[in-house]
């Protein structure tokens, strides 16, 4: 305003104020609606900030929370299923040593899949589907019944990716009533 008023472009009094008109008062409403509209920017930029930063937010507590049910869906194969397995395995090794090394070989499987496969986001559907029938398979020396559960894969899951352990609590779920079912 100043350089405004220094040039000559904007007079203090309109000709000594012949017509009673001062120029500060336009001077001082041109400001005033400048600064609104500074201020109307502001907020709304202001405004656009803390809502980008809210949906960033509510990203990372949505990630974080699948990582967490990940993590509890990961960790739902725990020591009950290991203790029953691994005794299952020492009375077979009395009846057949040959079966019960197969079936150790299975739980070795299953223990190196759980640690070194699902530390990844996504894995292959077809590696989760042999985990699930090494998993059925140990399950089944709980029972002399051949037809305990019957698993079956319909469809092709070459190159499908999924979510690793995520079927596990559904299979360990069945397997609990499947004896009640028949």
């Amino acid at each position: 305003m100043r350089y405004l008023i220094e040039t000559g472009c904007l007079i203090d009094m309109d000709k000594g104020g012949i017509n009673g008109t001062s120029t500060a008062f336009r001077t001082i409403l041109f400001m005033s609606f400048i600064a609104s509209i500074s201020g109307l920017a502001a907020l709304i930029l202001k405004g656009f900030i803390t809502w980008v930063k809210e949906i960033k937010l509510i990203e990372e507590l949505k990630q974080k929370n699948y990582e967490t049910e990940m993590a509890l869906i990961k960790s739902q194969l725990g020591p009950h299923f290991l203790f029953k397995t691994l005794n299952n395995i020492d009375v077979l090794v009395l009846k057949d040593a040959t079966e019960a090394s197969n079936y150790l070989n299975k739980l070795s499987d299953i223990l190196r899949f759980m640690l070194y496969e699902t530390k990844t986001d996504e894995i292959l559907l077809k590696k989760e589907i042999e985990y699930i029938e090494k998993y059925i398979e140990l399950q089944k020396i709980r029972t002399a019944n051949a037809n305990y559960v019957s698993f079956k894969v319909i469809g092709n899951p070459v190159n499908i990716t999924i979510a690793p352990m995520v079927f596990i609590s559904f299979i360990e779920n069945f397997l609990s009533i499947a004896p009640i079912i028949k």
